[in-house]
């Protein structure tokens, strides 16, 4: 692995650039690795540079496609990784699908932010190794009152079949443990 530091970027532009051409004249294998979001926009650039339709031994990877690519060729478990706004889209989805079984965040959706509150009131109950069969297991207490055993019911059903759903094909990046 190489590492480049320099106080020009275009000089760093400019040595790999180089340094890509060289690997590709040898037959030589390369991994350019480069931010999420420059990921498409990196590809582009290096079949301009080696003047090319197609190429096959260096490759252009953002370090979460590069680590699918290690996990996959070292047998991994086949999750795949969800991100942040991959969670939120989930949640929204889930909100959607429950919507009829929901009382208190029946419609809940909107520019209100629920979303988000919910993710981070997941997140803090999975840190708390607080499950939903927790909250199930709390709305047996008969002293609650009826709107926040609404509320518990309600989160108990969103937040299990989100772990169901995140545990079953994702890798929830968030989790650290």
């Amino acid at each position: 692995m190489e590492v480049i530091v320099s106080k020009s970027s275009s000089h760093n532009r400019r040595y790999i650039r180089e340094a890509l051409k060289a690997h590709d004249r040898r037959g030589e294998r390369a991994y350019l690795i480069v931010p999420e979001q420059f990921t498409m926009e990196s590809d582009l650039a290096l079949l301009r540079t080696l003047e090319k339709k197609a190429v096959f031994d260096i490759r252009v990877h953002s370090f979460t496609s590069l680590s699918r690519e290690v996990s996959e060729r070292l047998g991994g478990d086949g999750h795949i990784p969800i991100l942040e706004t991959g969670r939120a889209m989930l949640l929204r989805s889930i909100l959607l699908e429950s919507n009829d079984n929901l009382h208190i965040f029946k419609d809940a959706l909107g520019p209100s932010g629920m979303i988000n509150r919910l993710l981070e009131l997941f997140e803090t109950l999975r840190l708390g190794k607080l499950s939903a069969d927790t909250l199930e297991n709390l709305l047996k207490d008969e002293n609650l009152g009826e709107l926040f055993s609404f509320k518990l019911q309600d989160l108990s059903l969103l937040y299990t079949l989100y772990e169901k759903e995140v545990t079953s094909i994702y890798l929830d990046t968030a989790q650290k443990n």
